[in-house]
Order: C-alpha cells, then sequence, then structure tokens
C-alpha cells in the first residue's frame, strides 16, 4: 500500500494505519455479511435501518469502547493489537461519516434522538478495570 500512497493526494495518511482499518472493515465483512457496513455501502445504503449498531448512538459508544480500551492497555479482542483497537475508533468514526450523509457534503441534521450523554471518567474507570480483568483470563 506504501508505493500506492506516494505521490498521491492520501500521502498524509498513515498507509499502515489505513491496513489496520481496512482489516476491521474486513473483519466487519465476515462477521455480519448482508448486514454489514461493507455490504450496505456497496449497495449504496446509506439509510440507518432497524439495525440498532447503525445508530449515531451505538456507533460513538462502540469507538468509545475501543478508545477506552485502548487507554487502558486492552488489545483488539479480534486482532490482538493496540494499533486495531484504534483503527476501530477511526472506522466507527467513518461510518457515521458515511450514515450522516457527510460524504454528499451536506450539513448533518440534528437528530433529537441522538443527544449524546457522555459517561464521567469514574464510569470508564470502572469499565475499563473490567475490560482489563476480562482480558486477563
Amino acid at each position: 500500500m506504501t508505493d500506492r500512497l506516494k505521490g498521491h493526494a492520501l500521502r498524509f495518511l498513515i498507509p499502515e494505519f489505513l491496513e489496520a482499518m481496512n482489516d476491521i472493515g474486513r473483519y466487519g465483512f465476515e462477521k455480519y455479511g448482508d448486514d454489514s457496513f461493507q455490504a450496505r455501502r456497496s449497495e449504496g445504503d446509506t439509510s440507518r435501518g432497524p439495525l440498532g449498531r447503525c445508530q449515531s448512538q451505538a456507533i460513538a459508544d462502540h469507538a468509545r469502547g475501543h478508545f477506552n480500551q485502548y487507554l487502558n492497555y486492552v488489545a483488539h479482542d479480534h486482532f490482538h493489537t493496540d494499533k486495531h483497537q484504534l483503527a476501530a475508533v477511526a472506522f466507527n468514526a467513518m461510518m457515521e461519516f458515511y450514515f450522516a450523509g457527510l460524504n454528499a457534503t451536506r450539513t448533518r441534521l440534528p437528530d433529537k434522538a441522538a443527544v449524546a450523554v457522555l459517561p464521567s471518567a469514574t464510569d470508564l474507570d470502572a469499565v475499563a478495570a473490567e475490560q482489563r480483568a476480562a482480558a486477563a483470563k
């Protein structure tokens, strides 16, 4: 991938990170099949549909969970690396970018149902402790 990016408009991105994001996408496709982000994107389906995991808050929670695990030295559960935890954060952000229609250069409309409620640091510390304990098993 590095050679393909030389002199290209994407030269400001890190090829290894993009490869890790691609790994996350491939894993999602293998895990969810026809309900995966990739399958829906290939069909041009930008609707969030009935799947709860495609809603803004669920995507944000999932990304936050991966970032929290990274901050607490918990490797990705499938790839067993830190870089894949960060790639999963970015992949979730990319999914939100797609479902929000931002690739069509429009401004996102407020979603009254998607009010972000951020957990407290104490809540995150408790979750992180549980994740470390589970990973240690």
